[in-house]
């Protein structure tokens, strides 16, 4: 599949159709581009079906992630219950200084990955309370401005 231009980098191995109309995609003498679109009636469901993202850090999805994150919630944020968790470590019974480093909540919560768990697990969980707060179309928002005003830029 050829990328569109929409930055979503979505394959698709296999779908059917019926035999007729392969026949007639079969007998194109030109590119055949087709668009595969969906429905969601939810209108049965009691609750919203959930949708989680675990990550070690908020910062460890790469600026292609986060814009495509953006997007889709932006496009589905009424279809489904969008909740974000932060994957961490505890270590209460470690030193003060590698709390002081690594953790909160007294070694409770730790991100030992990077030289900055510390801070890199409270920016996580602002992200986590954004969400939680304010709601997904919120989030998304966050994202798209964050994406376009402050990613990658010095100071």
């Amino acid at each position: 599949m050829q990328n569109d231009g929409s930055e979503w980098d979505i394959t698709i191995p296999a779908f059917f159709v019926t035999q007729k109309f392969g026949r007639t995609l079969k007998n194109q003498n030109e590119d055949v581009r087709l668009s595969i679109g969906w429905v969601v009636d939810d209108t049965y469901l009691p609750d919203l079906p959930k949708l989680e993202l675990w990550v070690s850090s908020t910062d460890s999805l790469l600026p292609k992630e986060q814009k495509s994150l953006a997007y889709m919630l932006a496009q589905s944020a009424d279809l489904f219950d969008f909740e974000l968790h932060i994957q961490s470590s505890s270590c209460k019974f470690c030193s003060t200084a590698f709390k002081q480093k690594y953790c909160i909540s007294d070694g409770k919560y730790c991100l030992v990955d990077d030289e900055n768990g510390r801070q890199k697990l409270i920016e996580s969980l602002q992200h986590v309370c954004l969400l939680k707060v304010e709601g997904t179309k919120s989030y998304s928002d966050f994202l798209t401005l964050y994406q376009s005003q402050c990613a990658n830029k010095d100071g």
